[in-house]
């Protein structure tokens, strides 16, 4: 008793009543400060290497988030070439003010001509071939300048003559028109050019590029750009009669659409596991209370893991999310034996059971967080995300079955006959076995059997693209575009890189120079390089030191 007539809270109580409020509270800051974090990424990038020591993981990050990534590709189909181009314009006009899009072409206009010419028309005698030594003299000797002078002739008879007549004075060895013709190589020769707009060669296909300002792999950006350009053709369509058809290529629309199935996919495993488990304990156990408690320290694993990766991370990867909460699926394992020896021991106390189990679900527990743990010494950041997230959530699920499931089976056990019945007959089938033992060499025979015949047909991926493959669909569609606009694979890089940009533009010289043979060997198809635009400085040096050692070049010229 206690002044006043009431009855002292037994210590029993109290203490069950401070562990549940104490898990609920704490609970629900972990789904508070989850929903304000929350930001998930599908940057397939995020798994490989990374380090000092991994440059090319370094390179490929970096092309990940580059102009070449942010580029999206729209193809507007028309009845005509007319109607393909009004298609076009429409909708470059109005994409052009979009907060996202950082630049839009969809044709050559005479502010870029008048660029390229101010860029390359006073350094032309550093442009002249990229080998020097070999080009210039042959075709600056008194052979060479006759073949020039019938070149310039045979061009000024051309429809083309003003524009050759205008540069002839100043670059009478036509060294201007042979820049013009290494760009137009650069675009490997698929676009066509109509006035102020790209098609392709069909005519039908009017193409526009369009960069945006963010990472393609940002969904909170991506999303209204995508909604914004399938409402300009929407615009556009219907101001031409209903006949126009747009395809799209680029990363953003693969992500975006990746990062959405991926949730759905999320979604519905756990709907699905959620039941299948509830049901699975309704049947065994006859309780849906047993249900619920079972499936705690799973949640608790997860809502302590997802906490734990924004505030170390700051984001948290789709496939760490999906793959992470399989593997701390391996929680439900705690709470079914805890439930089990709970149902075969009625009388005894659920904490009096849990003492009595707790060190083999504790040393279950431990080797496998500590096997998550250790994968966060790999060089893979995804790989890092994923040991973290996994090892907490285990340890986590582990201190909710420890210090708050047996608060919660206090009381009257369901007869859970079904359980029962399971367990008499796994009695029955070790006795079996006991009696038998033959059947323990032939068990072993069987399973050695089964790794003959499956062994061999294992096959190892490596490939990061069958981690979040691209739906066939959507996939066909930008594979449509791209042929459209190259018949290059945009997958297949080889990059020159140095200590400093001359060094690496140096290499790449290089590079191009065995491409090329390689293309004249008929081993390659076609290339695209940085090398049609920029030369490094030493090969620029190399063409004014070999002009200057032309005798008389102005005199004979």
């Amino acid at each position: 008793m206690i002044p006043g007539g009431g009855v002292a809270e037994p210590a029993e109580r109290r203490r069950r009543r401070v562990v549940l409020g104490s898990a609920i509270i704490l609970a629900m800051a972990m789904a508070l400060f989850s929903g304000l974090r929350w930001r998930v990424v599908t940057d397939i990038t995020h798994f490989l290497p990374a380090g000092t020591d991994h440059a090319l993981a370094t390179i490929s990050r970096q092309l990940a988030d580059s102009a070449l990534t942010r580029t999206l590709i729209l193809s507007i189909r028309g009845g005509d070439a007319e109607a393909a181009r009004l298609g076009a314009r429409t909708m470059a006009e109005r994409l052009v003010t979009h907060p996202e899009v950082a630049w839009v072409q969809r044709g050559p206009t005479p502010a870029l001509a008048e660029a390229v010419y101010r860029l390359y028309a006073p350094r032309l005698p550093f442009f002249v071939s990229d080998r020097p030594e070999i080009d210039i003299p042959a075709a600056l000797n008194d052979g060479g300048l006759a073949t020039a002078a019938r070149a310039l002739k045979r061009q000024l008879s051309l429809p083309t003559a003003p524009m050759f007549s205008r540069l002839a004075p100043t670059d009478p060895l036509q060294w201007f028109p042979a820049i013009l013709r290494r760009l137009e190589q650069a675009q490997a020769r698929t676009l066509e050019v109509d006035g102020d707009q790209l098609f392709a060669h069909d005519h039908r296909h009017a193409i526009i590029f369009l960069g945006t300002r963010h990472s393609p792999f940002n969904s909170t950006t991506q999303a209204p750009l995508l909604r914004e350009i399938a409402a300009a053709f929407e615009d556009a369509n219907r101001r031409a009669g209903g006949n126009l058809f747009l395809e799209r290529a680029g990363v953003a629309p693969i992500a975006l659409d990746a990062e959405i199935r991926i949730r759905r996919d999320l979604e519905r495993i756990s709907i699905l596991s959620t039941l299948a488990v509830a049901l699975l304990f309704l049947v065994l156990f006859g309780s849906v209370r047993s249900a619920f408690v079972a499936l705690l320290p799973v949640v608790g694993g997860a809502l302590t893991a997802t906490t734990a990766g924004f505030l170390v991370f700051g984001r948290l990867h789709s496939l760490t999310l999906a793959i992470g909460s399989s593997l701390i699926g391996v929680a439900i394992d705690y709470p079914i034996l805890l439930l089990t020896h709970r149902v075969l021991a009625p009388r005894e106390p659920a904490m009096s059971v849990m003492r009595r189990i707790w060190v083999g679900i504790m040393l279950g527990g431990l080797t496998t967080a500590a096997g998550f743990g250790a994968l966060g010494w790999t060089s893979f950041p995804g790989v890092r995300e994923l040991a973290l997230t996994s090892a907490v959530g285990v340890a986590a699920a582990l201190a909710v079955t420890r210090y708050v499931l047996p608060l919660l089976l206090d009381g009257p056990t369901p007869p859970a006959r079904l359980l029962w019945a399971a367990a008499a007959g796994g009695a029955k089938a070790l006795a079996a076995l006991n009696r038998r033992r033959w059947l323990a060499p032939l068990s072993l025979a069987l399973v050695a059997l089964t790794c003959l015949v499956g062994l061999p047909r294992l096959r190892w991926m490596d490939s990061l693209a069958t981690l979040n493959a691209a739906d066939p669909i959507l996939k066909a569609e930008t594979d449509r575009v791209r042929a459209r606009v190259s018949n290059l694979d945009e997958g297949r890089l080889v990059v020159a890189s140095g200590a400093n940009v001359e060094e690496a533009l140096r290499i790449n010289d290089e590079v191009s120079y065995r491409l090329q043979a390689a293309q004249r060997a008929g081993a390659l198809g076609g290339f695209v390089s940085l090398h049609a635009f920029v030369w490094s400085a030493d090969l620029q040096r190399r063409n004014a030191t070999a002009l200057a050692a032309v005798p008389d070049l102005a005199g004979r010229a």
